[in-house]
């Protein structure tokens, strides 16, 4: 299937389509049978805009500024494949006498060597890490946006693969924090989770996370719901995990083939650093595609146009993705202070100082 060409100029909020096969004459798409195609079309659509569907009718709801990246086809990911599957068998064999394995997306990629230390630390920190290294704040935010959906999608297919080999079975689940304890949500606490979202998303004006996700409204939206779930609830937060569970009973009848599960410190040592070096060349190739094919864009992010894209890209993967770069926790917080201070100062201050 070729590319698929929407006339985004006739994209408005508010903007009514009667049927499939309507939007697809005035939007000057092909009208296609199969369902798969349809999707697709639907997901080029979903760059562009959010929508709402009622019966046949399908309505604008809001139009991006900014088209969303468009995603790649998940065969791209299988450069971490083997690897990624050998070192995640590993992890369930080094575990194999606690049952299953419930893993966050952050401490997962610790665990496989695709970032460092610093990766989780500096992405709450962007600005501070902004200054550090010198790259503009957009660079860093879009390279985290961008890292954080190439090992998602990575993770999954592996983890997908997997489960079609019929080595495991994974889940998504939601965990709480109460007090530094973490634990598995109840049906009470995630109904709570959902009201403070949904009533703190309207309260801004919005009907989905999606288009919130992608606006100015996002950092608020994200401190409010969270003090409401404080209040509400005693959840200082909540996050998103991998509940795993492996075939024990297939990894126990080849108990004299353990060695094909779990590795020896060597073997882990050297399939870690092959998969960091790996993640490491795939966001540099990715960041000056990113900067060779922006300007073909209908609307484009200006900061990918810059000269400095690329080097920016790399600089930030040195940092926060070798597996041998140098932790720099403190010199983080170090700016987050000075940062905050600088702010109170200016805004302590009486007008005419």
């Amino acid at each position: 299937m070729g590319a698929i060409i929407i006339k985004i100029e006739l994209l408005k909020p508010g903007k009514q389509f009667k049927n499939y096969k309507v939007m697809c004459q005035e939007l000057g798409i092909e009208v296609k049978k199969s369902s798969d195609t349809k999707k697709s079309q639907f997901r080029e659509l979903e760059r562009y805009c959010t929508y709402n569907k009622v019966g046949h009718l399908i309505t604008i709801d809001q139009v991006y500024e900014t088209p969303l990246e468009k995603r790649k086809r998940k065969g791209n990911n299988t450069v971490y494949g083997d690897i990624m599957q050998i070192l995640i068998l590993d992890l369930l064999a080094q575990k194999r006498n606690s049952g299953n394995l419930i893993i966050s997306k952050s401490k997962f990629l610790r665990e496989l060597n695709l970032v460092n230390l610093n990766y989780s630390h500096c992405f709450k920190r962007k600005k501070a890490l902004s200054i550090f290294c010198k790259v503009d704040r957009q660079v860093v935010s879009d390279f985290y946006y961008t890292t954080n959906d190439s090992f998602k999608r990575a993770i999954e297919l592996a983890l997908k693969t997997l489960q079609n080999k019929r080595l495991i079975i994974c889940n998504t689940v939601t965990k709480v924090s109460k007090n530094g304890m973490h634990s598995l949500a109840s049906p009470d606490e995630k109904r709570l989770i959902l009201f403070s979202e949904r009533s703190t998303m309207l309260s801004l004006g919005y009907t989905n996370l999606k288009s919130l996700r992608i606006s100015k409204d996002w950092k608020e939206f994200c401190e409010k719901s969270k003090k409401l779930l404080k209040e509400l609830g005693g959840i200082d937060f909540y996050y998103s995990a991998y509940e795993i569970t492996p075939n024990d009973k297939y990894l126990k009848e080849e108990s004299d083939k353990l060695l094909d599960f779990l590795l020896n410190k060597s073997d882990r040592q050297r399939h870690q650093n092959e998969l960091n070096e790996k993640a490491c060349k795939k966001l540099a190739i990715n960041g000056s595609k990113r900067h060779e094919t922006e300007s073909e864009l209908p609307q484009q992010k200006e900061f990918r146009l810059e000269q400095s894209y690329s080097e920016d890209i790399k600089k930030l993967i040195d940092i926060v993705i070798k597996d041998n770069a140098k932790i720099i926790s403190q010199e983080i917080l170090e700016l987050e202070e000075i940062d905050e201070l600088d702010f109170e100062i200016e805004y302590s201050l009486p007008d005419g100082l």
